[in-house]
């Protein structure tokens, strides 16, 4: 992992952090994502802290010139991103016709649409150098039999997240993979959600993607390293 760069989504607290931490004690260069960049920098010293490295880098995924500005910021500074995890969500909550359609639209453009946006960006030079590892953070409950009406306006966005995750495995090429991995919904914040995996296995998962050999899963769905559930 010393050659690769990473970029995490969501990476300054919680799951993304967790996944930061576990990459950077790896010698991976890690991308810190937030749309906060005090909370950035804050990660980056709690890492520093603990003689990690990682770079905090501003990224609005709700906005595609934000997301654009830091794609052609690396680009501009010959940084080639290996590893894209998508850790960040926003997650509404309450019955459908009794929610805002506004901040569900707005939990469809970060958690879909921003990760829709950094793949259509990172994913070709992935596939044109022939390595790259995209992991979307999402949950069981996105599936239509897996458990969509307990909390209906968030799981509406990780649905689709994990539609988009079939099919951006279906476009990679070469050794580059797709895949996602099934979080703690408690740990992220959702009212309501009954508490399970750790922060530390989940992140241990999307390790384990990242570093599996050629030939690996792509466009599967896991709880735990070497546990694909479909």
């Amino acid at each position: 992992m010393k050659s690769k760069t990473a970029l995490i989504t969501g990476g300054s607290r919680g799951v993304g952090f967790a996944i930061c931490r576990q990459l950077a004690r790896q010698d991976c260069r890690v991308l810190i994502s937030t749309s906060d960049p005090d909370h950035g920098q804050a990660a980056v010293a709690a890492l520093s802290s603990s003689s990690l490295q990682a770079e905090a880098l501003h990224v609005d995924l709700a906005n595609a010139m934000s997301i654009e500005e830091a794609y052609y910021d690396l680009e501009g500074r010959d940084i080639a991103v290996d590893v894209l995890v998508h850790a960040a969500g926003v997650f509404p909550t309450g019955a459908v016709l009794k929610s805002d359609p506004d901040q569900m639209i707005g939990a469809l453009s970060v958690n879909v649409f921003g990760a829709m946006r950094l793949a259509h960006l990172f994913m070709p030079g992935m596939i044109a150098r022939g390595y790259g590892r995209v992991v979307h953070i999402t949950h069981a409950q996105g599936e239509a039999n897996g458990g969509l009406v307990s909390v209906p306006s968030c799981m509406l966005s990780l649905g689709a997240l994990n539609a988009l995750t079939l099919c951006l495995a279906a476009e990679a090429a070469g050794d580059v993979t797709v895949n996602a991995v099934y979080a703690d919904l408690k740990e992220r914040g959702v009212p309501g959600a009954v508490a399970g995996r750790s922060l530390a296995e989940t992140a241990a998962t999307v390790v384990w993607l990242i570093e599996h050999p050629e030939g690996g899963p792509n466009g599967r769905f896991l709880e735990r390293r070497g546990s694909t559930l479909h």
